[in-house]
């Protein structure tokens, strides 16, 4: 993700994948989510792949949308996937 002045690098959480459909839907959510708290890019960004992560180890989609709680634990489970930032 890049703004004017950052880049920001952010690699895959780790999963096993149960279906695929809506991940696309979370990680978007969660990208508003984020801008609209006024969340780093870095956390923006680290939230918005740890949602389409787990909604993609649930069964269903319209179901499957993580809550905040859900996310932060998600995050809290991988601490070793942080973003790097770069300046421009």
């Amino acid at each position: 993700a890049m703004t004017r002045t950052e880049r920001v690098v952010v690699p895959p959480t780790p999963i096993q994948v149960t279906n695929g459909l809506g991940a696309g839907d979370a990680f978007g959510g969660s990208l508003c989510h984020g801008l609209l708290e006024g969340w780093s890019l870095a956390d923006t960004i680290r939230a918005a792949s740890s949602a389409g992560a787990l909604v993609a180890t649930r069964l269903e989609c319209s179901t499957a949308m993580p809550t905040e709680p859900e996310l932060f634990s998600m995050m809290a489970r991988h601490p070793d996937i942080t973003a790097t930032q770069e300046s421009r």
